[in-house]
Protein backbone atom coordinates (compact mmCIF):
# COMPACT_ATOMS: atom_id res chain seq x y z
CA UNK A 1 0.00 0.00 0.00
CA UNK A 2 1.06 3.58 -0.72
CA UNK A 3 -1.04 5.13 2.03
CA UNK A 4 0.65 7.57 4.37
CA UNK A 5 0.28 10.94 6.00
CA UNK A 6 1.54 14.46 5.45
CA UNK A 7 2.22 17.13 8.03
CA UNK A 8 3.19 20.78 7.81
CA UNK A 9 3.43 23.82 10.03
CA UNK A 10 2.75 27.52 9.88
CA UNK A 11 3.79 30.36 12.18
CA UNK A 12 4.14 34.12 11.71
CA UNK A 13 4.88 35.66 15.13
CA UNK A 14 6.49 38.88 13.90
CA UNK A 15 3.36 39.81 11.93
CA UNK A 16 1.41 39.58 15.16
CA UNK A 17 3.30 42.55 16.55
CA UNK A 18 1.44 44.64 13.97
CA UNK A 19 -1.90 42.86 13.58
CA UNK A 20 -2.67 39.77 15.72
CA UNK A 21 -5.80 38.93 13.66
CA UNK A 22 -3.86 38.98 10.39
CA UNK A 23 -1.23 36.77 12.02
CA UNK A 24 -3.90 34.18 12.86
CA UNK A 25 -5.16 34.07 9.27
CA UNK A 26 -1.68 34.12 7.79
CA UNK A 27 -0.53 31.25 10.01
CA UNK A 28 -3.39 29.10 8.70
CA UNK A 29 -2.49 30.09 5.15
CA UNK A 30 1.20 29.28 5.56
CA UNK A 31 0.41 25.86 7.00
CA UNK A 32 -1.77 25.10 3.96
CA UNK A 33 0.80 26.31 1.41
CA UNK A 34 3.37 24.08 3.11
CA UNK A 35 1.04 21.07 3.03
CA UNK A 36 -0.10 21.45 -0.58
CA UNK A 37 2.97 19.70 -2.04
CA UNK A 38 1.72 16.27 -0.93
CA UNK A 39 -1.44 14.88 -2.55
CA UNK A 40 -3.94 14.45 0.29
CA UNK A 41 -7.55 13.25 0.20
CA UNK A 42 -9.03 16.77 0.34
CA UNK A 43 -8.38 20.06 2.06
CA UNK A 44 -11.53 19.62 4.14
CA UNK A 45 -10.03 16.42 5.59
CA UNK A 46 -7.18 18.42 7.11
CA UNK A 47 -6.97 18.54 10.90
CA UNK A 48 -4.51 20.47 12.98
CA UNK A 49 -3.24 21.36 16.43
CA UNK A 50 -2.95 24.94 17.59
CA UNK A 51 -0.10 25.76 19.95
CA UNK A 52 -0.13 29.11 21.72
CA UNK A 53 2.84 30.88 23.30
CA UNK A 54 1.76 34.21 24.73
CA UNK A 55 2.33 36.56 27.66
CA UNK A 56 -1.43 36.74 28.10
CA UNK A 57 -1.35 38.09 31.67
CA UNK A 58 0.24 41.37 30.63
CA UNK A 59 -1.86 44.38 29.73
CA UNK A 60 -3.26 44.20 26.21
CA UNK A 61 -1.81 40.78 25.45
CA UNK A 62 -4.93 38.82 26.41
CA UNK A 63 -7.02 40.93 24.04
CA UNK A 64 -4.46 40.47 21.27
CA UNK A 65 -4.52 36.71 21.75
CA UNK A 66 -8.33 36.72 21.63
CA UNK A 67 -8.30 38.64 18.34
CA UNK A 68 -5.79 36.18 16.88
CA UNK A 69 -7.78 33.15 18.05
CA UNK A 70 -11.06 34.51 16.68
CA UNK A 71 -9.47 35.29 13.29
CA UNK A 72 -7.84 31.86 13.15
CA UNK A 73 -11.15 30.11 13.86
CA UNK A 74 -13.01 32.04 11.15
CA UNK A 75 -10.25 31.38 8.62
CA UNK A 76 -10.32 27.66 9.36
CA UNK A 77 -14.10 27.54 8.94
CA UNK A 78 -13.81 29.25 5.56
CA UNK A 79 -11.02 26.93 4.38
CA UNK A 80 -12.69 23.82 5.82
CA UNK A 81 -10.07 22.58 8.28
CA UNK A 82 -10.47 22.01 12.01
CA UNK A 83 -8.44 22.06 15.22
CA UNK A 84 -8.56 18.83 17.18
CA UNK A 85 -5.93 19.54 19.82
CA UNK A 86 -3.07 21.72 20.94
CA UNK A 87 -1.45 23.25 23.98
CA UNK A 88 -0.73 26.65 25.45
CA UNK A 89 2.05 28.43 27.31
CA UNK A 90 0.49 31.63 28.57
CA UNK A 91 3.19 32.92 30.90
CA UNK A 92 5.74 33.94 28.29
CA UNK A 93 7.17 36.84 30.29
CA UNK A 94 9.79 37.30 32.98
CA UNK A 95 10.92 40.20 35.13
CA UNK A 96 14.64 40.90 35.11
CA UNK A 97 15.37 43.53 37.71
CA UNK A 98 12.89 46.30 36.99
CA UNK A 99 12.45 45.30 33.35
CA UNK A 100 9.73 42.98 32.06
CA UNK A 101 10.89 40.83 29.15
CA UNK A 102 8.18 39.15 27.11
CA UNK A 103 8.17 36.86 24.11
CA UNK A 104 6.12 37.95 21.09
CA UNK A 105 2.72 36.27 20.96
CA UNK A 106 3.05 33.17 18.82
CA UNK A 107 0.61 30.73 17.26
CA UNK A 108 1.92 27.55 15.64
CA UNK A 109 -0.56 25.60 13.51
CA UNK A 110 0.49 22.02 12.72
CA UNK A 111 -1.70 20.51 10.00
CA UNK A 112 -1.92 16.88 8.94
CA UNK A 113 -3.94 14.76 6.54
CA UNK A 114 -3.99 11.31 4.94
CA UNK A 115 -2.18 10.65 1.65
CA UNK A 116 -3.62 7.88 -0.56
CA UNK A 117 -0.37 7.78 -2.56
CA UNK A 118 2.79 9.05 -0.90
CA UNK A 119 4.62 9.04 -4.26
CA UNK A 120 2.51 12.03 -5.33
CA UNK A 121 4.71 14.64 -3.70
CA UNK A 122 7.15 17.27 -4.91
CA UNK A 123 10.11 18.88 -3.19
CA UNK A 124 11.42 22.44 -3.62
CA UNK A 125 14.61 21.58 -5.53
CA UNK A 126 14.52 22.28 -9.27
CA UNK A 127 14.50 19.08 -11.30
CA UNK A 128 14.81 19.90 -15.03
CA UNK A 129 17.11 22.90 -15.27
CA UNK A 130 17.45 23.96 -18.88
CA UNK A 131 14.03 22.76 -20.05
CA UNK A 132 11.58 24.05 -17.48
CA UNK A 133 10.11 27.31 -16.21
CA UNK A 134 9.14 28.56 -12.78
CA UNK A 135 5.61 29.90 -12.47
CA UNK A 136 4.70 32.25 -9.64
CA UNK A 137 1.12 32.07 -8.33
CA UNK A 138 0.27 35.20 -6.34
CA UNK A 139 -2.27 34.57 -3.59
CA UNK A 140 -2.33 38.12 -2.26
CA UNK A 141 -4.39 39.87 -4.94
CA UNK A 142 -1.41 41.99 -5.95
CA UNK A 143 -0.51 43.27 -2.48
CA UNK A 144 3.12 43.66 -1.47
CA UNK A 145 3.01 44.58 2.21
CA UNK A 146 6.37 44.50 3.96
CA UNK A 147 5.26 44.76 7.59
CA UNK A 148 6.90 42.13 9.78
CA UNK A 149 9.15 40.94 6.95
CA UNK A 150 12.77 39.85 7.13
CA UNK A 151 13.64 42.83 4.94
CA UNK A 152 12.09 45.23 7.42
CA UNK A 153 14.06 43.63 10.24
CA UNK A 154 17.34 44.15 8.39
CA UNK A 155 16.56 47.89 8.45
CA UNK A 156 15.62 47.69 12.15
CA UNK A 157 11.99 48.39 11.33
CA UNK A 158 8.70 46.62 11.94
CA UNK A 159 6.32 48.26 9.49
CA UNK A 160 2.66 49.20 9.71
CA UNK A 161 0.93 47.00 7.11
CA UNK A 162 1.22 43.23 7.36
CA UNK A 163 0.33 40.51 4.82
CA UNK A 164 -3.03 38.80 5.16
CA UNK A 165 -4.85 35.72 3.84
CA UNK A 166 -7.64 35.53 1.26
CA UNK A 167 -9.17 32.21 2.37
CA UNK A 168 -11.37 31.76 -0.73
CA UNK A 169 -8.41 32.17 -3.06
CA UNK A 170 -6.26 29.97 -0.85
CA UNK A 171 -8.79 27.13 -1.02
CA UNK A 172 -9.10 27.35 -4.82
CA UNK A 173 -5.33 27.45 -5.22
CA UNK A 174 -4.89 24.45 -2.92
CA UNK A 175 -7.30 22.28 -4.89
CA UNK A 176 -5.95 23.40 -8.26
CA UNK A 177 -2.39 22.60 -7.21
CA UNK A 178 -3.49 19.22 -5.86
CA UNK A 179 -5.05 18.31 -9.23
CA UNK A 180 -1.85 19.17 -11.06
CA UNK A 181 0.12 17.19 -8.49
CA UNK A 182 -2.01 14.05 -9.00
CA UNK A 183 -1.48 14.34 -12.76
CA UNK A 184 2.27 14.60 -12.18
CA UNK A 185 2.49 17.90 -14.03
CA UNK A 186 4.47 19.68 -11.32
CA UNK A 187 8.19 19.01 -10.96
CA UNK A 188 8.91 21.12 -7.88
CA UNK A 189 7.11 23.54 -5.62
CA UNK A 190 7.73 26.03 -2.86
CA UNK A 191 5.65 28.56 -0.94
CA UNK A 192 6.38 32.26 -0.76
CA UNK A 193 6.81 33.13 2.88
CA UNK A 194 9.72 34.13 5.12
CA UNK A 195 12.25 36.11 3.13
CA UNK A 196 9.96 36.74 0.18
CA UNK A 197 9.84 35.56 -3.42
CA UNK A 198 13.52 36.05 -4.23
CA UNK A 199 14.58 34.01 -1.22
CA UNK A 200 12.29 31.14 -2.22
CA UNK A 201 13.54 31.07 -5.82
CA UNK A 202 17.13 31.05 -4.59
CA UNK A 203 16.35 28.15 -2.27
CA UNK A 204 14.91 26.21 -5.20
CA UNK A 205 18.03 26.93 -7.26
CA UNK A 206 20.36 25.95 -4.42
CA UNK A 207 18.50 22.67 -3.98
CA UNK A 208 18.68 21.92 -7.70
CA UNK A 209 22.31 23.03 -8.20
CA UNK A 210 21.34 25.39 -10.97
CA UNK A 211 20.99 29.02 -11.89
CA UNK A 212 18.09 30.90 -13.41
CA UNK A 213 17.20 34.01 -15.34
CA UNK A 214 14.30 35.95 -13.85
CA UNK A 215 12.02 38.46 -15.52
CA UNK A 216 8.96 40.04 -13.98
CA UNK A 217 6.75 43.09 -14.22
CA UNK A 218 4.99 44.69 -11.29
CA UNK A 219 3.37 47.94 -10.27
CA UNK A 220 5.18 47.71 -6.93
CA UNK A 221 8.78 48.61 -6.31
CA UNK A 222 11.45 45.99 -6.92
CA UNK A 223 12.10 45.63 -3.20
CA UNK A 224 8.40 45.22 -2.41
CA UNK A 225 7.93 42.65 -5.15
CA UNK A 226 10.97 40.54 -4.29
CA UNK A 227 10.84 40.67 -0.49
CA UNK A 228 7.19 40.90 0.57
CA UNK A 229 6.01 37.82 2.48
CA UNK A 230 2.44 37.57 1.21
CA UNK A 231 1.05 34.10 0.50
CA UNK A 232 2.01 32.59 -2.85
CA UNK A 233 3.30 29.50 -4.64
CA UNK A 234 6.22 28.89 -6.99
CA UNK A 235 5.99 25.78 -9.17
CA UNK A 236 8.36 24.25 -11.70
CA UNK A 237 6.76 23.04 -14.93
CA UNK A 238 8.34 21.48 -18.01
CA UNK A 239 8.33 23.90 -20.94
CA UNK A 240 6.21 21.41 -22.89
CA UNK A 241 3.51 21.54 -20.18
CA UNK A 242 3.33 25.32 -19.74
CA UNK A 243 0.62 25.78 -22.38
CA UNK A 244 -1.45 23.10 -20.66
CA UNK A 245 -1.08 24.50 -17.15
CA UNK A 246 -1.89 28.14 -17.94
CA UNK A 247 -5.59 27.86 -18.92
CA UNK A 248 -6.27 25.35 -16.15
CA UNK A 249 -4.85 27.65 -13.52
CA UNK A 250 -6.87 30.55 -14.86
CA UNK A 251 -10.08 28.51 -14.89
CA UNK A 252 -9.72 26.84 -11.51
CA UNK A 253 -8.28 29.76 -9.59
CA UNK A 254 -9.81 32.74 -11.37
CA UNK A 255 -6.32 34.10 -11.78
CA UNK A 256 -4.24 35.11 -14.74
CA UNK A 257 -0.73 33.70 -14.97
CA UNK A 258 2.00 34.82 -17.33
CA UNK A 259 4.56 32.40 -18.66
CA UNK A 260 7.75 32.54 -20.64
CA UNK A 261 8.29 35.79 -22.53
CA UNK A 262 4.78 37.18 -22.01
CA UNK A 263 4.98 39.94 -19.43
CA UNK A 264 2.48 42.41 -18.02
CA UNK A 265 -0.16 42.79 -15.35
CA UNK A 266 -2.75 40.06 -14.98
CA UNK A 267 -6.44 40.34 -14.28
CA UNK A 268 -7.71 40.82 -10.71
CA UNK A 269 -4.51 42.67 -9.86
CA UNK A 270 -2.46 39.46 -9.68
CA UNK A 271 1.17 39.38 -10.67
CA UNK A 272 3.05 36.81 -12.71
CA UNK A 273 6.64 35.83 -12.16
CA UNK A 274 8.85 34.25 -14.79
CA UNK A 275 12.03 32.26 -14.46
CA UNK A 276 13.86 30.74 -17.42
CA UNK A 277 16.44 28.02 -17.07
CA UNK A 278 19.16 28.14 -19.67
CA UNK A 279 21.52 25.46 -18.46
CA UNK A 280 22.59 23.69 -15.29
CA UNK A 281 24.99 25.84 -13.28
CA UNK A 282 26.52 24.31 -10.15
CA UNK A 283 26.34 26.74 -7.28
CA UNK A 284 27.27 24.71 -4.23
CA UNK A 285 30.42 23.09 -2.97
CA UNK A 286 31.11 20.64 -0.16
CA UNK A 287 34.45 22.36 0.44
CA UNK A 288 34.38 25.14 2.99
CA UNK A 289 37.22 26.88 1.13
CA UNK A 290 35.78 26.76 -2.39
CA UNK A 291 33.79 29.61 -3.87
CA UNK A 292 31.74 30.00 -7.02
CA UNK A 293 33.38 29.90 -10.44
CA UNK A 294 32.58 32.75 -12.85
CA UNK A 295 29.12 32.47 -14.43
CA UNK A 296 29.46 34.13 -17.85
CA UNK A 297 27.08 31.59 -19.40
CA UNK A 298 24.15 33.27 -17.71
CA UNK A 299 24.40 35.79 -20.55
CA UNK A 300 22.56 33.76 -23.15
CA UNK A 301 23.24 32.93 -25.91
CA UNK A 302 26.95 32.34 -25.59
CA UNK A 303 29.19 29.29 -26.00
CA UNK A 304 29.97 27.61 -22.73
CA UNK A 305 33.53 27.94 -21.57
CA UNK A 306 34.64 24.45 -20.50
CA UNK A 307 36.91 26.00 -17.87
CA UNK A 308 33.90 27.55 -16.14
CA UNK A 309 31.48 24.69 -16.80
CA UNK A 310 33.34 22.08 -14.79
CA UNK A 311 31.75 20.86 -11.60
CA UNK A 312 32.52 22.99 -8.59
CA UNK A 313 32.82 19.81 -6.58
CA UNK A 314 36.20 19.26 -8.24
CA UNK A 315 37.58 22.56 -6.91
CA UNK A 316 40.37 22.11 -4.38
CA UNK A 317 41.66 25.68 -4.04
CA UNK A 318 39.82 28.95 -3.44
CA UNK A 319 38.71 30.84 -6.55
CA UNK A 320 39.03 34.09 -4.60
CA UNK A 321 41.21 34.85 -1.57
CA UNK A 322 39.61 34.42 1.84
CA UNK A 323 40.41 37.54 3.84
CA UNK A 324 39.02 36.66 7.27
CA UNK A 325 39.19 38.99 10.24
CA UNK A 326 39.72 36.02 12.53
CA UNK A 327 41.96 32.96 12.77
CA UNK A 328 40.37 29.68 11.74
CA UNK A 329 40.78 26.80 14.18
CA UNK A 330 39.77 23.17 13.93
CA UNK A 331 36.63 22.31 15.89
CA UNK A 332 37.62 20.52 19.13
CA UNK A 333 36.70 16.84 19.20
CA UNK A 334 34.59 16.01 22.24
CA UNK A 335 35.90 13.31 24.55
CA UNK A 336 34.00 10.00 24.48
CA UNK A 337 31.78 9.20 27.46
CA UNK A 338 33.44 7.07 30.08
CA UNK A 339 33.02 6.05 33.71
CA UNK A 340 35.53 8.75 34.67
CA UNK A 341 32.91 11.42 33.99
CA UNK A 342 32.48 13.31 37.31
CA UNK A 343 28.74 12.64 37.55
CA UNK A 344 28.63 9.22 35.93
CA UNK A 345 27.68 7.54 39.19
CA UNK A 346 24.40 9.48 39.17
CA UNK A 347 23.38 8.32 35.68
Amino acid sequence: TWWGGATAMGDQPVKGLIDPAAMGRLTVGEACTNLVWAAITDIEDVKCSGNWMWASKLEGEGAAMYDCCEAMGKAMLEVGIAVDGGKDSLSMAAKVGEEVVKAPGTLVVSVYAGCPDISLTVTPDIKHAGRSSLVFVDLSGGHARLGGSALAQTFKQLGDATPDCDTALLKRAFRATQRLLRERVLLAGHDRSDGGLLTRVLEMCFGGDCGCVMEATTENSVMEFLFNEELGLVVEVDDAKVAEVQPRMERLMYMGLLFRSTLGSTKNGCIAFLCFFTRSLPVRSPSTHSTLPPLPCLSSPCPCNPKTHHSIFSCSTPTHPNNHTFSSKRTPISQPFSNTYPYSHHL
